[in-house]
């Protein structure tokens, strides 16, 4: 596609070797761009949680050489747990908590805004400019959120005159949190987007949902979604070998969150687990980040019984314990979200390993477990429901279940095809 080498910066806060779900894309994306000319170099944040991180070596087949990659301290964590978070406060049991908590927020929002992470983003300015000069890059990628790097784009491509994308990962105007903000950050938000994508020569959305929000010409936008990694997958080994039978979830746990509450989850695993004594010894091994305020609940409540927490794993060592599991666990809690197809569901589908998607019986997820017959959906409101396809999963033959698997719906989803509609958009600007 491209017989020169090109040179293109890639701005991420989070970026291989952190090993959350966010820094996966773009890692991914770097990973296979040099197969096509294009040579990324990367500023990403320098996380300070040593526990969460690996070493580029161990990476299979990653190509960027550390030097492409400059590191940049950022004040916050990538988890960092703001006191006055909206979620934690409810003003039906104490209004006086609640409006103070609001009066607060709206200092925080008129010093940090869009985000609290403005601060880095305004701090790695110079050392785009200055990398961008020196190595002669013309294409600028950002992906968010956090959003305040759309700031960062801005203004390198006024200074510049480099041709810019973004990528977003998330809905920025209908995020659920955005329910919880200020009227300052629900008005600075909305005209920051627009003057982003004004400013942007292009525009990618990780699906529909967030494509049909960005107000621009089609022309200037696409989607490219998540996608698995074809590498992590030529292992044949997919047979549990345990004696008991392991549920796995892999992802962060947030009791604050709308969408990574586990409380419904490990309540329903503990009572299918005294349903028949063929159950009791199952397990639930959870593989990913988990708030403190979650450890504690989960405890408190008596729900750790049989319940391992990994904490968070590299996405070949998530991978890997995905091929000791018995079945695979996707949740989302307490709202549904239908409209979104995270990555760990082609993942979960490449390990040819039964899915229950305890979310909605509806939506993007429950249709590609129905087409290619990897799982079951349920009501993520609905406790029976979600017992009895424990049940299901736990009695279901397993060598039946992987002759009959289709994986053909989610080829598409191979980072590989969805690298070279990268490689068309930045040919394209």
């Amino acid at each position: 596609m491209m017989n020169k080498t090109h040179k293109i910066l890639i701005i991420a806060f989070s970026f291989y070797p952190h090993k959350s779900v966010a820094a996966l894309r773009m890692t991914r994306f770097a990973k296979y761009l040099p197969e096509y000319n294009i040579i990324p170099y990367i500023i990403t944040a320098k996380q300070k949680d040593k526990s969460i991180l690996t070493t580029i070596n161990s990476e299979r087949n990653f190509k960027i050489p550390s030097s492409n990659i400059k590191y940049i301290k950022s004040p916050f964590r990538i988890y960092f747990d703001s006191p006055v978070s909206a979620v934690k406060f409810n003003k039906r049991l104490n209004p006086f908590s609640y409006y103070f908590n609001y009066l607060l927020r709206l200092l925080k929002d008129v010093l940090l805004s869009p985000d609290k992470h403005i601060l880095w983003s305004l701090k790695i300015i110079p050392y785009a400019y200055k990398l961008i000069k020196k190595q002669g890059i013309n294409t600028v990628i950002i992906t968010a959120d956090p959003f305040s790097l759309f700031i960062t784009g801005i203004i390198i491509k006024k200074f510049t005159k480099c041709k810019l994308i973004l990528d977003y990962r998330d809905p920025w105007l209908s995020n659920v949190m955005s329910q919880a903000q200020t009227f300052y950050r629900k008005f600075y938000v909305k005209l920051l987007q627009q003057i982003s994508l004004n400013t942007a020569d292009f525009v990618i959305a990780v699906n529909q949902e967030i494509y049909d929000e960005l107000d621009i010409s089609s022309n200037k936008k696409t989607i490219i979604p998540n996608g698995y990694d074809p590498e992590l997958f030529t292992d044949s080994e997919v047979v549990s070998k345990s004696s008991d039978f392991i549920f796995l979830y892999t992802g962060k746990l947030d009791i604050h969150s709308h969408r990574y509450n586990p409380i419904m989850m490990l309540k329903c695993f503990q009572n299918f687990r005294v349903i028949k004594p063929e159950y009791n010894n199952s397990k639930l091994i959870i593989c990913g980040y988990i708030t403190p305020a979650t450890m504690n609940s989960i405890a408190n409540k008596g729900l750790d019984t049989n319940v391992q927490l990994l904490g968070e794993l590299s996405n070949q060592e998530a991978v890997n314990q995905g091929k000791k599991a018995d079945a695979l666990i996707h949740m989302v809690y307490p709202i549904k979200r239908e409209v979104s197809m995270p990555m760990k569901i082609y993942e979960y589908i490449m390990l040819q390993k039964p899915v229950i998607s305890i979310n909605s019986t509806k939506g993007l997820v429950a249709d590609v477990l129905h087409k290619t017959g990897a799982g079951f959906s349920c009501d993520n409101d609905d406790q029976k429901a979600i017992i009895k396809t424990m049940e299901k999963i736990f009695a279901l033959d397993k060598l039946l279940y992987r002759s009959t698997l289709k994986k053909d719906p989610i080829k598409e989803y191979n980072v590989q095809i969805l690298t070279v509609k990268l490689v068309k958009v930045i040919n394209k600007i």
